[in-house]
């Protein structure tokens, strides 16, 4: 969502998604959001201290190899229970969010540094 100009992550997780931190780490749809950005409002310190083990961790190789398991894990699994017995409909969203996740998966793995790939384009 934005809001005047600033993209807001407004999002409810259960705390058991985000404890031990490094569940955080290992996930591919989690770990790029408290790698990247600012946290806003964090009456407590919780997720300052994700955001700053992300900072240290994020680009690890460990890390990156788990997150890009989790996410091949995830498009397999996606991928996998299409059957011709749903609808097209049905059949042709749950491709969509499969593809959708692979989309998404070497950024948010910390495979590509988007921010560089667009340094160098602009370098020519």
């Amino acid at each position: 969502m934005v809001h005047e100009g600033v993209e807001l992550d407004i999002s409810t997780l259960e705390r058991s998604e985000l404890e031990p931190p490094e569940r955080v780490l290992a996930a591919h749809h989690l770990a790029g959001t408290f790698y990247g950005g600012n946290i806003l409002y964090d009456p407590y310190g919780e997720l300052a201290a994700l955001h700053a083990l992300s900072q240290r961790e994020y680009r690890k190789l460990f890390w990156v190899q788990r997150r890009c398991a989790a996410a091949q894990d995830r498009v397999l699994r996606n991928l996998g229970g299409i059957t011709t017995m749903q609808d097209w409909h049905d059949q042709v969203m749950a491709w969509l969010f499969a593809t959708g996740v692979y989309d998404v998966w070497a950024a948010r793995c910390g495979v590509v540094d988007w921010d560089e790939l667009q340094r160098k384009r602009r370098r020519g």
